[in-house]
Parts: structure tokens; C-alpha cells; sequence
């Protein structure tokens, strides 16, 4: 709480995200469709109370899709998501950001569709490699459209404790990242 007062005194935005774990939350065997459901409105629940209902200012509060559970599929794990993205959405009037890498994005738009159209939604996509002033090439589906990129997970800042951190870069004008930040 006080980095994030801290961070907007110096007017930067900020926002939160929560790191996917589906199936930690719902109890009961993740076979059963019902359990995954319970579990991905348990963590969207969750991760909104955590980001303090990701309010007007901040970012809006960002999925990040990293992994798929053990035992589960493709599909499944497109539907969990797709019922945590509509219920953080559902409670802070905001679509959430999915942060994804290409695999997982790849992975997603395999699984067909599970009743959302993942492209409404903004997308910061992990991809390490190309430096900052390119782009980082298209992205299997959002229609090749990205709102932040992550290029590297070596970043160097001063004030950074570690000295390393990730660093990103948003795709638009400064007044764009404040509309998005502004619910606008």
C-alpha cells in the first residue's frame, strides 16, 4: 500500500494483477466443471479485493496466464479463464487485461472458442528478446493487436532494490495510458 501511494505521488500509474492458478481455490476434484467454475470466481473475487476493486487511476486489474494445471486441457483452462475475466469484470465495471505469453495466447486460440471473444480485451504479452523501438511481432490472435509488451525481465532501474526488474512498454500516447487508466 505505501510503494503504491508512493508511486502515484510521483504520477505514475499503477495496477495489480494476479498470477493464474487454476484450481488452487476450488476445492473438491477440478474434473468436475462446476469446482473450476467455483475456483475461477473464488480467485477473481480474490484478486479484486486485493487490487482494492481496481479503482478509477489505476490500471484495470490484470489476469496473468502463465501455466496450465496438471491434468487439465486447453479448453479448460480457456473457460476458467473466461469465467475469472467476466467476473472481475462484473465487479469492478472494468475489462481486466489478460497477460500472456505467446505460447499460452497460441495455446488459447487452439482451444477454440469457449463463448468470449478474447480480442475485446487488452492484452500485455511477455516476449523477451527484441529491444526496445521494435515491435514484438504478431501475436497469434487479439488480430496481432498488443496494449503493453514486456520485453525483458533484466530490466535496470534506479530506486529498484535488486537492480533488475521487468520492464514494459505501452502501446499508445501518454493520454492513452491515462484514459485506460481513468476507465475511458
Amino acid at each position: 500500500a505505501r510503494d503504491r501511494a508512493a508511486a502515484r505521488r510521483q504520477g505514475i500509474v499503477v495496477g495489480a494483477y494476479h498470477y493464474a492458478v487454476p484450481g488452487a481455490l476450488g476445492g473438491g476434484a477440478m474434473s468436475s466443471a462446476a469446482n473450476r467454475r467455483n475456483d475461477a470466481l473464488l480467485q477473481a473475487r480474490l484478486a479484486v479485493r486485493n487490487a482494492r476493486g481496481a479503482p478509477i487511476g489505476d490500471l484495470p486489474l490484470t489476469l496473468d496466464l502463465e501455466e496450465r494445471p496438471c491434468g487439465w486441457t486447453w479448453v479448460q483452462v480457456a473457460q476458467w479463464a473466461k469465467v475469472f475475466v467476466l467476473e472481475a469484470q462484473r465487479l469492478t465495471g472494468r475489462k481486466p487485461i489478460i497477460y500472456a505469453n505467446g505460447y499460452m495466447i497460441g495455446k488459447l486460440q487452439a482451444a477454440g472458442s469457449v463463448g468470449i471473444d478474447w480480442s475485446a480485451y487488452p492484452l500485455w504479452v511477455a516476449r523477451w528478446g527484441p529491444k526496445l523501438g521494435t515491435s514484438p511481432g504478431t501475436v497469434p490472435f487479439w488480430g496481432s493487436q498488443w496494449t503493453i509488451w514486456q520485453f525483458t525481465s533484466d530490466g535496470r532501474l534506479r530506486g529498484i532494490p535488486t537492480g533488475r526488474t521487468d520492464l514494459n512498454v505501452f502501446n499508445g500516447s501518454n493520454a492513452d495510458l491515462m484514459r485506460m487508466a481513468n476507465g475511458s
